[in-house]
């Protein structure tokens, strides 16, 4: 009988020790497992989906991204998105800046524009930078009247407005500097006839501003032959009245001879 006792105790304390390796074998395995969940991971997941969007520029059809170019007004080249940035009609790119390269479509009224219009050749544009706005305006006047005039090979766009002018006369010196050549050869004492050269001093009438005259003044294109004083000499020359310097063509040194005849005054160009 105590034999018997004795077994079941034993037997009893095995089925107790089984139980509590269970136990802990389940706790243990819980600890493993905390914040693993496929909730969880679905979660993360998400948020790296989200993040990746905001990212990126994309549309709201299809979830398609584009890549959007990166171009500036007035600049040319890589636009970042393996393209190229142009230049707008007119332009022509130049280490990655629009230049202009024909002024005439940019701005067909423009100085540079009537510069670049003569079929002889362009003439520099920097000529524009010394045009005074009324020297400007009398050119695009005369231009629009005549086009491109030409002379001995010189041809100029309003070419008379630019030597007979008088809004011009302060901006003749800087034009012929840049031309390196007097543009207004035959438009002194000299006309332009069938695109030649030719001297008008030697005309019996309609001689030019300044060509020398006798007494009758019919010789002279502006009916006055007088004996005119300037730069210490003294000539007879055609000339033309005036009140100021402006009223003088721009080849003109200005108004400064004065004829009085009975207290009446009357003022003359000098060449």
């Amino acid at each position: 009988m105590l034999k018997k006792m004795v077994l079941l105790s034993i037997f009893a304390l095995f089925l107790a020790g089984c139980s509590g390796e269970d136990d802990d074998t389940t706790n243990n395995s819980t600890g493993d497992d905390v914040g693993v969940s496929d909730a969880d991971i679905s979660d993360a997941s998400s948020d790296a989906d989200a993040d990746a969007d905001a990212s990126e520029d994309c549309d709201d059809i299809g979830d398609v991204c584009v890549c959007e170019p990166d171009c500036e007004e007035g600049l040319c080249g890589d636009d970042g998105c393996a393209g190229t940035c142009g230049c707008d009609n007119g332009y022509v790119c130049e280490d990655e800046i629009c230049e202009i390269d024909d002024h005439c479509v940019v701005d067909p009224d423009s100085c540079e524009c009537m510069m670049e219009s003569c079929p002889g050749g362009n003439l520099p544009v920097e000529i524009c930078g010394v045009l005074s706005p009324d020297c400007f305006q009398a050119l695009a006047e005369d231009f629009d009247a005549t086009s491109c005039a030409s002379c001995d090979e010189v041809e100029f766009p309003g070419i008379h407005a630019m030597c007979e002018e008088p809004a011009c006369a302060g901006d003749l010196a800087a034009v012929d500097d840049i031309l390196d050549e007097p543009v207004c050869t035959c438009y002194r004492s000299d006309a332009c006839i069938d695109g030649e050269c030719t001297d008008t001093c030697g005309f019996g009438t309609d001689r030019g501003h300044f060509c020398p005259c006798d007494v009758n003044s019919n010789q002279c294109a502006s009916g006055n032959c007088l004996e005119v004083e300037y730069e210490g000499t003294t000539e007879r020359i055609c000339t033309v009245q005036c009140n100021s310097d402006a009223d003088c063509p721009s080849y003109s040194s200005g108004c400064n001879f004065s004829v009085t005849v009975m207290s009446n005054t009357v003022n003359y160009c000098t060449p």
